[in-house]
């Protein structure tokens, strides 16, 4: 699958649900993407409630040509050990069946609200920041190898993670919680 468009052309966005109007703001629908790899070129908006996007192809990656904009209320990711790179216009939520699973990929988040999550991520690294809005990371299965995280303003960060967790960098403006499994 390959999406491309730029901001000015009104076609540069997938939207699903909200019937008669059609602009980057007001999706209202459920969007499931299954594909064996998917590229992004410029400016692509995903406008929707939700977004489940799972594909199958070995190091696959989502948005490697350009980061994939999104518009939803809740986000799942799934890829063979391949990465992410994801800009949420709003905030963010991971509560979509499975959370995100990218095995060993990496997902580079970045938001302009607030981090969130229900399900669990699986990721090899994790790269969130957020310029209005804290990071709570919180389920007890998350699996992060090597994590990086950035708020603006006095926004905390919380990670909650069940294996070995490195932390390569934190630049947060608020408190830094970061919780583990009792050993």
């Amino acid at each position: 699958m390959s999406v491309s468009g730029s901001a000015a052309d009104s076609g540069s966005y997938i939207q699903v649900g909200d019937g008669a109007s059609l602009d980057a703001t007001t999706g209202g629908g459920n969007i499931v993407v299954n594909a064996t790899s998917i590229a992004t070129t410029n400016s692509v908006d995903f406008v929707g409630n939700s977004l489940d996007i799972a594909l199958t192809g070995a190091g696959d990656s989502i948005g490697a040509d350009s980061q994939l904009r999104v518009t939803v209320n809740d986000l799942a990711l799934s890829t063979n050990n391949g990465s992410a790179f994801v800009y949420s216009t709003q905030g963010f939520h991971s509560g979509r069946r499975g959370g995100i699973n990218l095995g060993t990929g990496g997902l580079d988040l970045a938001s302009a609200g607030a981090v969130t999550q229900t399900n669990a991520i699986s990721a090899g690294l994790l790269n969130v920041s957020t310029t209005s809005g804290a990071i709570t990371l919180t389920n007890a299965d998350n699996a992060i190898t090597l994590a990086n995280l950035s708020t603006s303003g006095s926004d905390a960060a919380t990670l909650y993670d069940s294996s070995d967790l490195t932390i390569n960098g934190a630049n947060v403006g608020g408190a830094l919680t970061l919780l583990t499994k009792a050993i």
